[in-house]
Protein backbone atom coordinates (compact mmCIF):
# COMPACT_ATOMS: atom_id res chain seq x y z
CA UNK A 1 0.00 0.00 0.00
CA UNK A 2 1.56 3.59 -0.88
CA UNK A 3 1.00 6.14 0.93
CA UNK A 4 -0.08 9.43 -1.09
CA UNK A 5 -0.69 11.74 2.02
CA UNK A 6 1.63 14.11 4.28
CA UNK A 7 1.19 16.05 7.28
CA UNK A 8 0.02 19.14 5.50
CA UNK A 9 -2.65 17.30 4.66
CA UNK A 10 -3.78 16.32 8.12
CA UNK A 11 -3.62 19.84 9.27
CA UNK A 12 -5.53 21.29 6.75
CA UNK A 13 -8.12 18.95 7.48
CA UNK A 14 -8.06 19.14 10.79
CA UNK A 15 -8.32 23.27 10.49
CA UNK A 16 -11.13 22.51 8.36
CA UNK A 17 -13.05 20.48 10.78
CA UNK A 18 -11.93 22.38 13.52
CA UNK A 19 -13.72 25.65 11.72
CA UNK A 20 -16.36 24.27 9.66
CA UNK A 21 -15.13 26.46 6.86
CA UNK A 22 -12.29 26.07 4.03
CA UNK A 23 -11.88 30.23 4.19
CA UNK A 24 -11.57 30.19 8.11
CA UNK A 25 -9.13 27.21 7.68
CA UNK A 26 -7.47 28.76 5.42
CA UNK A 27 -6.87 32.38 7.11
CA UNK A 28 -5.49 30.10 10.09
CA UNK A 29 -2.64 27.80 8.19
CA UNK A 30 -1.81 31.71 6.67
CA UNK A 31 -2.89 29.48 2.79
CA UNK A 32 -4.99 30.14 0.17
CA UNK A 33 -8.58 28.74 -0.16
CA UNK A 34 -7.44 26.57 -2.98
CA UNK A 35 -4.57 24.94 -1.17
CA UNK A 36 -6.91 23.81 1.45
CA UNK A 37 -9.27 22.47 -1.07
CA UNK A 38 -6.92 20.78 -3.04
CA UNK A 39 -5.10 19.39 0.10
CA UNK A 40 -8.71 17.79 1.61
CA UNK A 41 -9.33 16.29 -1.35
CA UNK A 42 -5.92 15.04 -1.94
CA UNK A 43 -6.41 13.57 1.24
CA UNK A 44 -9.99 12.45 0.43
CA UNK A 45 -8.64 10.60 -3.10
CA UNK A 46 -5.52 8.85 -0.86
CA UNK A 47 -8.17 7.81 1.62
CA UNK A 48 -11.34 6.88 -0.53
CA UNK A 49 -13.66 8.43 1.76
CA UNK A 50 -15.30 12.07 1.49
CA UNK A 51 -14.45 13.76 4.72
CA UNK A 52 -16.53 16.50 4.20
CA UNK A 53 -20.00 16.90 2.91
CA UNK A 54 -20.13 20.81 1.00
CA UNK A 55 -22.97 22.95 -0.08
CA UNK A 56 -22.62 26.80 -0.70
CA UNK A 57 -23.49 27.56 3.12
CA UNK A 58 -21.91 24.94 4.76
CA UNK A 59 -19.15 22.10 5.52
CA UNK A 60 -20.04 19.38 7.49
CA UNK A 61 -18.16 16.27 8.66
CA UNK A 62 -18.90 12.97 7.52
CA UNK A 63 -18.13 9.89 9.86
CA UNK A 64 -14.93 9.01 8.45
CA UNK A 65 -14.01 12.58 9.05
CA UNK A 66 -14.93 11.93 12.47
CA UNK A 67 -13.02 8.58 12.71
CA UNK A 68 -9.79 10.56 10.97
CA UNK A 69 -9.87 13.66 13.70
CA UNK A 70 -8.20 11.21 16.71
CA UNK A 71 -5.57 9.21 13.84
CA UNK A 72 -4.88 12.75 12.66
CA UNK A 73 -4.41 14.59 15.84
CA UNK A 74 -2.39 11.74 17.28
CA UNK A 75 0.32 11.29 13.76
CA UNK A 76 0.50 15.13 14.29
CA UNK A 77 1.54 14.97 17.65
CA UNK A 78 4.04 12.16 17.30
CA UNK A 79 6.11 13.99 14.45
CA UNK A 80 6.15 17.10 16.71
CA UNK A 81 7.27 15.17 19.61
CA UNK A 82 9.36 13.47 17.70
CA UNK A 83 10.82 16.58 16.01
CA UNK A 84 11.21 18.32 20.04
CA UNK A 85 12.58 14.89 20.76
CA UNK A 86 15.50 14.79 17.93
CA UNK A 87 16.12 18.66 19.16
CA UNK A 88 16.73 17.52 22.71
CA UNK A 89 13.72 19.55 23.60
CA UNK A 90 11.17 17.34 24.87
CA UNK A 91 10.20 16.61 28.58
CA UNK A 92 11.21 13.07 28.09
CA UNK A 93 14.82 13.76 26.51
CA UNK A 94 15.18 16.54 29.83
CA UNK A 95 14.66 14.04 31.79
CA UNK A 96 16.49 11.28 30.82
CA UNK A 97 19.65 13.81 30.26
CA UNK A 98 18.86 15.11 33.75
CA UNK A 99 18.97 11.06 35.27
CA UNK A 100 22.48 10.41 33.28
CA UNK A 101 23.98 13.75 35.10
CA UNK A 102 23.06 12.71 38.18
CA UNK A 103 24.73 9.23 37.23
CA UNK A 104 28.05 10.63 36.10
CA UNK A 105 28.17 12.67 39.03
CA UNK A 106 27.59 9.80 41.60
CA UNK A 107 30.13 7.69 39.46
CA UNK A 108 32.55 10.68 39.62
CA UNK A 109 31.96 11.41 43.22
CA UNK A 110 32.57 7.42 44.48
CA UNK A 111 35.85 7.45 42.32
CA UNK A 112 37.31 10.36 44.24
CA UNK A 113 35.77 9.38 47.38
Amino acid sequence: MRINYDFLDFEAFLAVKETGSFHLASERLNLSQYSVTRRVQKLEGALGSVLFDRTTREVRPTLAAKRLQQRAEAILLDACETTLAMRGESPAYTHQRAQTEVVLLFRTVLRLG
